[in-house]
């Protein structure tokens, strides 16, 4: 039997994953196609990196965005709930780690990704081992 290698998401746990994906079937009128917990993770950064900001320049929002994604207390909840508790951490604290349904999207100081956010599993006897991270 040759080896098949898989692709997916680098999920932080499937509890997250799997609320997330109830809430996305019970409100969305399309379908499930895979990415939408990243973009969701995504746009809740965005989100905070301009609420924390005082400018609306690119340069600021950047630097918000980079904040947003490893400094401060770990805010691990998402939905209206987790968003309202980040923007209490900010207004308490000036800063907030959002950690989103589909893990920690940590970046590096120009922007790059410095964890994987993709795995690589090899189907080998009915099993699938976890191979390795991408970061990209």
């Amino acid at each position: 039997m040759p080896i098949e290698l898989g692709i997916g998401p680098s999920y932080r746990d499937d509890v997250h994953l799997n609320a997330f994906l109830g809430q996305f079937k019970k409100y969305s009128k399309v379908e499930y196609v895979g990415g939408a917990e990243t973009t969701y993770d995504i746009v809740m950064m965005l989100a905070l990196a301009m609420a924390k900001g005082k400018a609306n320049t690119r340069e600021a929002v950047k630097d918000n965005f980079i904040s947003i994604s490893r400094e401060g207390t770990k805010n691990t909840g998402w939905g209206v709930e987790g968003y309202k508790d980040a923007l209490a951490k900010l207004a308490s604290e000036g800063k907030v780690h959002y950690i989103g349904v589909a893990g920690d999207h940590a970046l590096g100081d120009n922007g790059e990704l410095l964890k994987p956010v993709s795995q690589i599993w090899e189907w080998k006897d009915g099993q699938t081992p976890f191979v390795d991270g991408l970061v990209y």
